[in-house]
């Protein structure tokens, strides 16, 4: 800028403010009010005593980002589940810093992340026990482009059943026995497919199967 001059300083089409040039010309200026996020382009043009305007100069674009990223828990899984299952963390932009130990888990271990994006991170849990998993991601755990670290994300549960289920046959009959008689089969959980396909009788025949619920069947 011309010394002494007054530069005036744009954002867009809009004046933000102006500064003096000093003897050498030099000058620099402090945006005295915070820019709204989003993209902005600053211009500077210098105006003399005499009031004659100098070329605007090429614009400064900057992109002002204040917003926390937020990251998502998905799983394919369907609960409950046996075994080894896939999560999915979604950040809603793309972060530097997220690591295995930003994972908190109970009843499970994760395994190696994996990154598909800078923004979607996969990892396997493996149960440890039957009952629930829970995955969590605390606050702080990645951050983005412009130094906004990531908010806490919400919980993933999953019931995890890696225990086959049991079945007890019994009856009401007593030995030595004349006829018909019922037996009742009696699984240790809810099951579903027992039809009479399953049985297997010796000097018998089975007739129809009814259920009582989904765990007793006569």
């Amino acid at each position: 800028a011309e010394a002494d001059s007054t530069v005036v300083i744009s954002d867009g089409t809009t004046s933000i403010g102006s500064v003096t040039a000093d003897g050498a010309g030099a000058w620099s200026f402090t945006v005295s009010s915070a820019l709204i996020a989003g993209s902005h382009t600053l211009t500077a043009a210098a105006q003399d005593a005499a009031g004659n305007s100098g070329a605007v100069s090429v614009g400064l674009s900057l992109v002002i980002d204040t917003a926390s990223p937020t990251v998502a828990l998905s799983t394919t899984a369907t609960s409950p589940h046996s075994g080894v299952f896939t999560v999915t963390a979604t950040f809603s932009e793309d972060v530097t810093g997220f690591d295995a130990s930003d994972l908190v888990l109970s009843n499970g271990t994760a395994g190696t992340i994996t990154a598909s994006s800078a923004s979607v991170y996969s990892f396997d849990v493996t149960p440890t026990a039957d009952g629930a998993v829970t995955v969590d991601i605390a606050g702080s755990a990645a951050q983005d482009g412009a130094g906004n670290t990531s908010s806490t994300a919400s919980q993933l549960s999953l019931t995890t059943d890696a225990s086959a289920p049991s079945v007890a046959l019994s009856t009401t009959a007593t030995s030595p026995h004349s006829g018909v008689f019922t037996v009742t089969a009696t699984f240790s959980e809810d099951v579903t497919g027992f039809d009479a396909s399953d049985l297997v009788l010796s000097n018998g025949t089975a007739g129809t199967i009814t259920a009582s619920s989904a765990s007793v069947y006569s």
